[in-house]
């Protein structure tokens, strides 16, 4: 289910996105820019006839099974985890300079999407990508996240930018919001945000889970390392708060959990309101080396809850209120990594280590337990992916698709281990490419 769990900034700076060199706090936006038009290059927007267009139908199932023989193939350069959202019937691509949207069924390109402000950055060629910088580049390109703008489905990325100087000075460097509708590929709106002072470094910005409730949290680093936290209106585009000593790292409907820099060298797990950035609660008590969050993969975490570790164990964190949920005395083992996504209704924890267990989102009750092993009640294999109540799992007997809500095998034989999955679609990662399997027949 993927790796890079958050660490405390101060104890592990090597770690994915956990160096934390912060700045004052401040912030300002210009107004969002809207578009109708299709692109930044002024080319119509791509149509689609299909019912509801690229989006797909949000109530079909996953499929169950996928051919082995990939049918496009998207060249990527060496990337283990590719910032990629497979949703509906495409696949959208963030890189530095803009997003890219290709259709699942033709394997051609539906959009290009560039920001209206000159990109900081180019956009790697896959044929030119190294392998140290195409890892480099997965950490400050992040998949784009879907969201819900005016009761149709988004897909949200964002671009490092320049934009215009202040009070005549020199231009500031920023991001751009761009929100694009995930049924016709044409751009809804392109929204500017300022961030105070001058980072030295290289930036890099992602919504952070699923938006809710018309809002969007957004975690920026600087370098790879984590720097501040915004939030943004997403139906009248505009900046609603941003912090610098709130560190993202998870987040659930209308709450989030980061760093808190404490502004005496000290760091804490705490919690934060999406709508308007004001603590809600504060684990002071945690202690050694902290790990917390989340991991890069688009709509992807544990859904209610966080899994935090530190010296006195693993737990599973509410993130409305810091209360522990799960422990390793309730049945938490700290090998395990937990995970759920968008229209899903259990969190799956899970290690071939260490077993799996479930939780039902609505109650917190543990639905089932599995101890590690080969046995018919064992628990054997890793997630590679899950999408609704389906996980996809690679075991030594072949890949299978498990039931989050009951444990039971549903697909015995899914052909594929796919890293992304849904009704229409199985992507594969090879570490070069991008696989597009489709649904068996």
């Amino acid at each position: 289910m993927g790796d890079g769990l958050m660490r405390n900034p101060l104890r592990k700076p090597a770690v994915v996105l956990a160096s934390a060199v912060l700045v004052a706090t401040a912030a300002c936006s210009g107004e969002a820019i809207r578009d109708d038009r299709g692109d930044a290059d002024g080319t119509p927007g791509a149509r689609s006839t299909r019912g509801m267009g690229f989006s797909g139908d949000p109530k079909v199932q996953p499929a169950l099974a996928f051919e082995r023989k990939p049918a496009h193939v998207i060249p990527i350069g060496p990337m283990e985890h590719p910032p990629v959202t497979l949703y509906g019937r495409a696949v959208w691509i963030a890189d530095e300079a803009g997003v890219t949207a290709v259709d699942v069924t033709t394997g051609r390109t539906i959009t290009r999407v560039r920001p209206r402000h000159k990109p900081l950055y180019k956009t790697h060629q896959p044929r030119h990508l190294t392998s140290d910088e195409g890892e480099n580049l997965q950490y400050r390109v992040l998949p784009p996240q879907v969201a819900q703008i005016n009761g149709a489905p988004a897909v949200l990325a964002i671009v490092p930018v320049e934009l215009g100087s202040r009070d005549g000075g020199a231009p500031q460097n920023g991001f751009e919001v761009i929100a694009v509708r995930a049924a016709d590929a044409k751009v809804i709106w392109r929204l500017p945000v300022d961030i105070d002072g001058e980072p030295d470094g290289r930036l890099g910005a992602s919504v952070w889970r699923p938006p809710y409730h018309g809002m969007a949290a957004v975690q920026w680093t600087v370098d790879g390392g984590l720097r501040g936290t915004f939030a943004i209106a997403l139906e009248k585009p505009r900046l609603l708060w941003q912090r610098t000593d709130f560190e993202l790292i998870d987040g659930y409907q209308q709450a989030l959990v980061g760093f808190r820099d404490n502004g005496d060298d000290t760091y804490t797990i705490a919690g934060a309101s999406l709508a308007d950035g004001r603590d809600m609660w504060n684990l002071s008590e945690l202690s050694g080396e902290i790990s917390a969050g989340g991991r890069y993969d688009e709509s992807y975490g544990g859904g209610p809850w966080s899994l935090v570790d530190d010296a006195l164990g693993a737990r599973l964190v509410e993130i409305a209120t810091g209360d522990t949920a799960l422990s390793e005395a309730t049945g938490l083992n700290a090998d395990m990594t937990c995970g759920m996504r968008e229209g899903g209704s259990a969190v799956l924890c899970a290690s071939k280590k260490a077993g799996a267990l479930a939780l039902d989102v609505g109650t917190g009750d543990v639905l089932w337990e599995r101890a590690p092993g080969t046995g018919p009640d064992a628990w054997s294999g890793t997630v590679s992916t899950i999408t609704k109540d389906y996980a996809y799992v690679d075991r030594s007997d072949g890949p299978a698709v498990i039931d989050v809500r009951s444990g039971k095998v549903v697909g015995a034989d899914s052909g594929i281990v796919p890293d992304r999955a849904n009704a229409y679609a199985g992507l594969v990662f090879t570490g070069t490419d991008i696989e597009i399997h489709l649904p068996r027949s």
